[in-house]
């Protein structure tokens, strides 16, 4: 194989490598986060089961997890409700989600 083949082959095997190695960060990452936010839930429902926050010894961070979880879901229930009028039917407008 000639010299500037094998530079060649060699460069594709690297640059393949490092999309693989970016892909696999970014699904890692994405784990974390999905990870992070089953945590926070567990931790939601022990709270609201326990109708007190059941871990005095949470972080600033995992409290400001905690509420906006907490708002997301209240957001989440709102935007539901909307399709629904008093009496129960479900609103012919539906609102787009973000």
């Amino acid at each position: 194989m000639h010299e500037s083949k094998k530079t060649k082959k060699i460069m594709n095997q690297e640059t393949f490598m490092v999309q693989r190695v970016l892909k696999v960060k970014e699904k890692v990452k994405k784990l974390r986060k999905g990870n992070r936010e089953n945590e926070i839930t567990i931790i939601m429902f022990q709270c609201i089961n326990a109708e007190e926050i059941v871990h005095n010894d949470m972080s600033m961070i995992d409290l400001n997890d905690l509420a906006w979880l907490i708002d997301q879901n209240l957001k989440e229930t709102d935007r539901r409700l909307e399709k629904v009028d008093n009496n129960g039917h479900i609103n012919q407008v539906m609102t787009t989600q973000s």
